[in-house]
Parts: structure tokens; sequence; C-alpha cells
């Protein structure tokens, strides 16, 4: 049996699923791999990216002499959209070169073995170090730990963190939770979306979390008002004629049209949220009015698609909340705002811990409440983030009826939770860059 050592990497698309899939493929097409590597995160080697490339190591069997592993490598990466005829370096999702074949030295047009370039990388080198050590190089007559020693490279190899991927698993889900939500709230009827705030589900109309209404506000639009909000972040934000105003989580667009009343027609407002059909409602409302100064785009608050140092004030209204990153978003807001801009943002926070029993009903009633944070945390968050100057401008507690805790909690206890220190609030908060 021939023994090969594969270099894979890519940096592009679901990096680790594309590892977990080319493995499948390389015992499907080339031959039973014994031997791989830790996986290696590292930057591009040869040209400038964005993202880390995600690498690793592999030592296979096969039957196939060296051409026939080329041609099989070239087939698994046509798979991944990789075309060889594209320049030398760029972005991919999926790499795959030939490192060793046995001790053999080729030299032909279309293959060259030992790769001619390996003791040049680190990316290789050390994942290859990790499983064969003592490997000599069969031109270079050094082993792959003096080939380490000796390498000039200086880029910064880390191992990748299976927790961190399963952190980013976990975030997915929770992104398209939320996308689902919303997608259900923008297909139905005004009278039925209106619940208490944020993505609850239950849609109970009887009960309002905040009692401020925009029906007398400057540029309310009905139509763009689907009750998920928990403050009144416009009102608070010190917008300015001529301002540059940016709503994050715009929905059907209601606090961009509030803006865009504010800042006049010298002004420009965009709202940004990642439910496809929210912004599809936000353009046909904007279209309705004729606000050609407001714009409407599809964006993930955590890598917002707007350039640095180009709004004036950006609002939100009870979506922060919802991020799994939100120490992300608030740095993407910072990133946005220029030297003199300032957010203003409705959000659900919490103070003390609620007790388990108390979960259900206060997400009843305010979806919202189930991945909301600390108060003291969430503004921990925003001065790590580089704001100053952070000022709370409203703090109004949220009150579960009765109706709702009694349904989950007897006399005792509801007397317990209404009496104690932990509370949820809906809270509008300040701040500067």
């Amino acid at each position: 049996m021939n023994k090969v050592f594969l270099c894979l990497g890519g940096n592009l698309g679901d990096k680790f699923s594309n590892h977990q899939r080319v493995l499948k493929l390389i015992e499907r097409e080339i031959g039973n791999i014994i031997l791989q590597s830790t996986l290696y995160e590292s930057p591009a080697w040869g040209f400038s990216a964005k993202e880390q490339f995600l690498n690793r190591v592999i030592k296979v069997e096969t039957n196939l002499d060296a051409f026939q592993v080329l041609e099989k490598a070239l087939l698994i990466e046509k798979m991944f959209g990789r075309k060889r005829s594209e320049v030398q370096y760029a972005s991919r999702e999926m790499d795959i070169d030939i490192l060793f074949y046995n001790d053999e030295i080729i030299n032909e047009e279309n293959l060259i073995i030992p790769h001619p370039r390996l003791q040049d990388r680190m990316f290789v080198l050390v994942p290859l170090v990790e499983i064969a050590p003592h490997f000599v190089h069969p031109l270079l007559k050094k082993d792959t730990i003096q080939l380490l020693d000796d390498c000039k490279d200086d880029s910064i190899i880390t191992k990748f963190n299976v927790q961190s991927r399963e952190k980013m698993n976990d975030n997915k889900k929770i992104k398209d939770e939320i996308k689902q939500t919303y997608f259900e709230i923008a297909s139905q009827s005004k009278l039925i979306n209106t619940a208490p705030c944020c993505c609850n589900k239950k849609n109970n109309p009887t009960y309002r979390i905040i009692t401020d209404d925009y029906d007398k506000i400057d540029g309310y639009l009905p139509d763009a008002d689907l009750k998920l909000g928990c403050g009144l972040p416009t009102e608070y934000a010190k917008i300015s004629e001529g301002d540059f105003v940016v709503d994050l989580g715009s929905g059907a667009g209601n606090d961009c049209f509030v803006a865009r009343a504010i800042t006049g027609a010298s002004g420009k407002v965009v709202g940004i949220d990642f439910t496809e059909s929210m912004v599809e409602k936000a353009k046909k409302n904007a279209q309705k009015i004729g606000a050609d100064n407001v714009e409407f785009m599809l964006g993930d608050i955590e890598n917002i698609p707007l350039a640095n140092h180009v709004a004036d004030v950006v609002v939100s209204n009870c979506v922060m909340n919802l991020v799994p990153d939100k120490s992300k978003a608030f740095k993407e807001v910072y990133r946005i705002l220029k030297t003199t801009g300032h957010f203003s943002i409705s959000d659900i926070v919490l103070v003390g811990e609620l007790p388990e029993k108390i979960k259900t009903p206060a997400t009843e009633y305010a979806g919202c409440v189930a991945s909301a944070i600390q108060k003291d945390d969430y503004l921990d968050i925003i001065k790590n983030a580089g704001f100053k100057n952070i000022i709370i401008q409203k703090n109004q507690p949220i009150v579960i009826p009765d109706g709702i805790l009694k349904q989950h909690l007897n006399d005792k206890e509801v007397e317990e939770y209404k009496t104690s220190e932990t509370k949820i609030f809906s809270i509008t908060v300040y701040a500067e860059k």
C-alpha cells in the first residue's frame, strides 16, 4: 500500500463542515485515512484575506499511484467549487495539496512531489509534525521537526477550538429560530401580530409591556408598527436634521419612518434586518409614502453591511437582547458610527436572577425575556465596546400581570416574586462614540 500525506485547507463557507465532508470524500475516492492532525487556524499565505484558513494534514493508505491521487484530489476540489485555472493564491472552500507520496521524488509539469513549498509554510509543518515528526524529506534529508525549526514563516498558527465551533452552532440555531419567528410575524396580519413584545409567539393582545405609544408621533405609519418594541428610542436619540440614521432590527420600518420625519429630506435613514420577508414588508411600506431617503437592507447585526464611520445616530428597539454575540454587535455599532456619533437603544434587561418557575410566565408575556441578560452585564458590554457617556434615558419595570403568573405559580409564589428584588426592565440606553 502506498502512503500519501495530504494538506487540506480552506477559508470560505462553513469551514468545519467542509473538513468533515472532505474526509469522507477522500475515504471514498483515494483511500483509508490512517492519521489526521488537529485542525489549525492560520492567516492566508501568499495573499491577503479577511477570513482565516482552517487546515489539517492527513496520512492516507491508497492503491492509487501519485498521478491518480492528483486526479482524485482535483475532482474533490471541484466538488467544492475550486478551479485550478484561477489565480494561484485565492480564498477557497477547499484546497488539497499532495505533500509526500511514499518517499518518491516526482518532477513533472503537473505534479511535483515532495510539495516544493511545504518547508516554507508553518500551516503545513505544524500539523505535519503532529502526526509525522520523524518523516524525512526525501530531497532535503531533514525530518519534519528540523524543517519546522528552520522555517522562516512567522505566521501565527493556533489550534481550532471545537467548543467555539459548538458555540457558533448554538448561535446559528438561535438566529434561525428568530428568523423563523419574524418570518411568521411578517406573514401575518397586524391584528394577529399584536404581541406584547419582541418575538413572543403567544400573541396575547390583552397585555402590553410598554404604555408608550407611537400614534401621535410625526412619521408614524400604522402599517409599519407590528407592536414588537419595548420603548421609543427615536424619542431619545437626539436626531438632528440631515443626520444619517441607522435602525438595527428595523422590522417593517416603524422607527425608520419616525426617524425620517426628524432627519428630514436632507437626511438618510437605513434600516437593517436579517429576515427577508421583513425587509420586503418595509420596502413596500416605504413605497406607499414615497420615502425615497429611507433604505432597507438585509443584514446581520453582528456583521453590519455598512462602511466604517458613516452613521450619525444608531437606534434599535428590543432587538439587541436577541443577538447571540452582543459584544460583537455593539462593536459593530461602534465601527459604523462617526467619531461624533451616538446611539439610543431600547431593550429588555434583568436585575437579579429569575427563578425557574418565573421564566415561563415571563417569556409568555415578553418573548425577549428568554434571551435577556443582567442590566450591569449589558452596560459593561457597551462600555467594553469603547462607548463613553453611557446614560440610561428610561428605566421602566415590566410588571407581569397576575393573570399570567397564576397560571404557573401558587398565590404564595406570586407574592414572593412580586415582593422580591428581582425585576425585568425595559430600558433605553444612550452612549457616545
